[in-house]
């Protein structure tokens, strides 16, 4: 995920072979539409709602990460954003919210970039 304050884009990696890649695709491509259309399950939600909030507190810690997040704040919004109300934003975020959020940004058709040296075709649907 990268956002900006007018644009941004959402994109998903993955590695595999060749033989599996229209697999992979299509799994991907299935959870993208079953969250559209489903909520998110909430021991799902809880999940990454934690993981997220450890990622966010760990890399404070880290001064490159600190200045970054800090800085990026004051030049964009021009105002700094207690850290407590970060975590609790996070923790508010709820089910209606991650299904508004995918149905935006999952909205188009996906685009899909490969690199493989032998790869013709695939379909993305």
């Amino acid at each position: 995920n990268e956002d900006f304050t007018d644009t941004g884009y959402f994109s998903i990696k993955t590695k595999t072979s060749e033989d599996k890649l229209q697999l992979a695709i299509d799994q991907v491509l299935e959870e993208l539409h079953r969250i559209v259309k489903e909520p998110v399950e909430p021991w799902e939600l809880d999940k990454a709602k934690n993981k997220l909030k450890s990622w966010f507190a760990f890399n404070l810690d880290d001064i490159s990460f600190y200045t970054w997040h800090f800085s990026e704040q004051l030049l964009f919004k021009n105002e700094i954003e207690d850290i407590r109300l970060t975590l609790e934003k996070i923790m508010k975020t709820n089910q209606d919210d991650i299904q508004r959020v995918a149905q935006h940004i999952f909205s188009d058709q996906p685009k899909v970039s490969l690199l493989t040296p032998k790869l013709k075709r695939i379909r993305v649907n």
